[in-house]
C-alpha cells in the first residue's frame, strides 16, 4: 500500500469514528494527528514479513500490525482513550468481517 492510500484510508477512518484530527506524511509515514496527541504508522524493513507497518501512539512504542486491520485497530484503540464520544462512535464502527 502506498504512503498516500494509507493516509486516505485512515482519513476516511478518523470521518468514520468521528474523530476530529488530520493524518498527514511523515518521512517515510503517515502521522495522524488528534488534537495534541501524534500517532506515527511507519512501514517496517520487507525483511520482517509478516509484519508490515509499526504503530507508535502515546502510550505504545513500535507496535507491529501484520494487516491495514491491525493498523486500524490501534489506532481506534487509541482514539478511544482521547475522548469518550469519540470512542462510542468508534465502538459503533463494524469490526472486520462485520457488515
Amino acid at each position: 500500500m502506498s504512503q498516500a492510500a494509507l493516509r486516505d484510508l485512515l482519513a476516511d477512518a478518523l470521518a468514520l469514528w468521528d474523530a476530529p484530527g488530520r493524518v498527514v506524511a511523515d518521512g517515510d509515514g503517515v502521522a495522524v494527528l488528534l488534537g495534541a496527541a501524534r500517532a506515527t504508522v511507519l512501514p517496517a524493513d520487507p525483511a520482517l514479513r509478516p509484519v508490515r507497518w509499526f504503530v507508535t501512539t502515546p502510550e505504545r512504542s513500535g507496535r507491529a500490525a501484520a494487516s491495514v486491520a491491525g493498523v486500524l485497530g490501534v489506532l481506534r484503540d487509541w482514539a478511544r482513550t482521547l475522548s469518550p464520544a469519540q470512542g462510542e462512535s468508534a465502538a459503533r464502527a463494524p469490526a472486520q468481517g462485520e457488515a
